[in-house]
């Protein structure tokens, strides 16, 4: 259901609900999640596209001479107590470092394409399985599925372990535009006092003072509560990949 949708008795039930948060919890957060509604996902995805399949990894030769020095130059230095370091220590230090920082990023971005391929395998899977489709099954912000539900992760078994690959949803994220507040001011959508008792000079959103306003100021509370409305957006429900012990 878009906004345009949405009912008036739906729209005054959660300005209700926005009004018992704001005196409950006295957060921009908690009176955001009150009145952005549930997430609904796009109809259409068939121009969603899939993250790319990660490319060949190219290790450069500074890259590969690191590679062979680390089993020399790792952990050599280890003192058991607190005290200074000779300069052979010293040395020893940052031949490790200077070793740790040219396989660092690489292991890192590896790690990442490892993932990639995981979540392109359940994406496959699922499809195989009639489970996913890839013109109606709703995808996080990389592009691939959200299947998982709050609880219930999706699961790879790793061969010859206890452990699995876990895929376990993760919630929305709530977003705020609070470019919107000006031109409802300039559209007359809001008035100017209400405009000034949500932002500061000059004329930037402020939580503290748009929280107070609710609190305070009741002539101004629709207007505020529509205001927050208009400039939250809805966040698109994600998913994290683990390894995790089979149960």
């Amino acid at each position: 259901m878009t906004e345009q949708q949405t009912t008036s008795t739906e729209i005054q039930a959660r300005f209700e609900q926005a009004l018992i948060v704001v005196k409950e919890q006295g957060s921009l957060d908690a009176v955001q999640k009150a009145l952005v509604g549930p997430y609904v996902p796009p109809q259409d995805l068939s121009e969603v596209s899939f993250p790319p399949v990660p490319g060949e990894v190219v290790l450069t030769d500074d890259v590969k001479k690191a590679l062979r020095r680390l089993p020399e130059v790792f952990a050599t230095v280890q003192p058991t107590e607190r005290r200074a370091l000779t300069e052979e220590e010293i040395k020893a230090v940052e031949d490790e470092r200077d070793a740790l920082r040219k396989i660092a990023s690489l292991l890192t971005s590896r790690d990442e394409d490892l993932k990639t391929l995981i979540r392109h395998h359940m994406d496959v899977s699922a499809e195989q399985a009639g489970k996913a489709d890839p013109e109606t099954t709703d995808r996080d912000a990389h592009g691939h599925y959200v299947i998982a539900g709050p609880g219930n992760p999706e699961r790879v078994p790793i061969p010859g372990t206890n452990l699995d690959y876990s895929r376990e949803y993760r919630a929305p994220k709530i977003g705020t535009d609070t470019s919107v507040l000006a031109d409802m001011e300039a559209a007359g959508e809001i008035s100017r006092e209400t405009y000034l008792a949500m932002t500061r000079e000059v004329r930037v959103f402020d939580d503290t003072k748009t929280i107070a306003a609710l609190a305070n100021k009741p002539t101004l509370r629709g207007e505020i509560l529509t205001a927050i409305q208009r400039m939250t957006k809805p966040g698109k429900p994600g998913t994290s990949l683990f390894t995790r012990k089979r149960k």
